[in-house]
């Protein structure tokens, strides 16, 4: 594993607090967000840190009635409850450095700072993302090479790499979108779309690899050269729905009916299966029919249904549907 940088894997732009806000609102926040910790921040500085365990810590729920305990909470400042002056760590230091210090300090978080400036946090999670990237096998048969990924041969001839998107893959992203046609545009993000933000960008390369999962396929990846997304697949958990996950799969005009929609959508469902994903729903227009086809040819049970003038496709990856899948998938655009 080559050395990375805190800056690829922090979470930027952390949510966060003023000192003179109640431990209560924090709590909050903390809950709102799912987040253990919250930076603290007067006049653009960063001032100290406060977690769950702080506003544990300042009212035990044992100790007093319910209608203490908030009380208490509710009335104190940030400021009295906070750890100041935190330890911190900047963007351009490896993880391997911010893994030690959370090791060091039994943290589970460390603020990231720029100078003066928080510009954002990385915890434990975002250590164990990057090693999921970088070390987990989609398929027990296939050896992860030194990035992780699988080499596959395409129709043309051309090599890819299939690997899990990463965080520093988002203006790789962008740089795909722009090579994409309006057509091929129009059908995945199922409307006109001019670029894709920078905000858009890291929302889309950011991910749990739990909950929320994409390959890309890369080509002309080098060890000074990450290469060139050339196709993508993606999918989330639906909150409603634990079992179903919404799937979504662009391909560049240049690499359509290559080969690389097939690669991505099989390693997709394998991975979604291991992971407890019994059923995809893709939604899209119905004059894709390369998507439509596509899916009917993979060999799995699905129904289409017609609403408010989009379709939806529920596919079903039950084990006999999902071991015939991986016989039976084939390239479509």
């Amino acid at each position: 594993m080559h050395r990375e940088d805190v800056s690829t894997w922090m979470t930027p732009e952390p949510i966060t607090i003023a000192p003179d806000r109640s431990v209560l609102d924090a709590y909050h926040l903390m809950r709102e967000h799912e987040i253990r910790r919250l930076p603290i921040i007067e006049d653009g500085r960063l001032i100290g840190i406060i977690t769950i365990s702080d506003v544990r810590g300042l009212a035990p729920m044992g100790a007093l009635s319910i209608l203490e305990h908030n009380r208490l909470i509710g009335s104190t400042p940030v400021r009295r409850a906070m750890t100041p002056n935190p330890v911190t760590i900047s963007p351009e230091q490896s993880l391997g450095e911010a893994a030690r210090l959370l090791m060091v300090h039994k943290f589970g978080g460390l603020p990231v700072v720029e100078g003066e400036t928080l510009v954002g946090v990385i915890s434990e999670a975002d250590i164990f993302r990057l090693l999921i990237a970088e070390t987990w096998a989609l398929r027990p048969d296939v050896p992860a090479d030194i990035e992780w990924g699988e080499r596959a041969r395409l129709r043309s001839g051309d090599e890819v790499l299939i690997r899990p998107i990463r965080p520093d893959d988002a203006a790789r992203l962008q740089d795909s979108f722009v090579r994409m046609s309006a057509d091929t545009i129009y059908d995945r993000f199922l409307g006109a779309k001019q670029h894709l933000s920078d905000v858009e960008a890291r929302r889309l390369s950011r991910l749990d690899y739990q909950r929320h999962m994409a390959l890309v396929a890369v080509v002309d990846p080098d060890s000074d050269d990450p290469g060139s997304i050339v196709g993508v697949a993606r999918y989330h958990v639906l909150d409603a729905e634990p079992g179903c996950a919404e799937f979504a799969i662009v391909v560049g005009d240049e690499y359509q009916r290559h080969g690389v929609g097939t690669l991505l959508m099989k390693r997709l469902i394998e991975y979604a299966f291991s992971h407890g994903i019994r059923t995809f729903l893709g939604i899209t227009h119905p004059t894709n029919n390369r998507l439509i086809q596509f899916v009917y040819r993979s060999g799995l049970p699905v129904d289409r249904i017609l609403t408010e003038g989009l379709v939806e496709l529920r596919i079903e990856l039950g084990p006999e549907a999902y071991a015939e899948s991986r016989a039976n998938l084939t390239e479509s655009g």
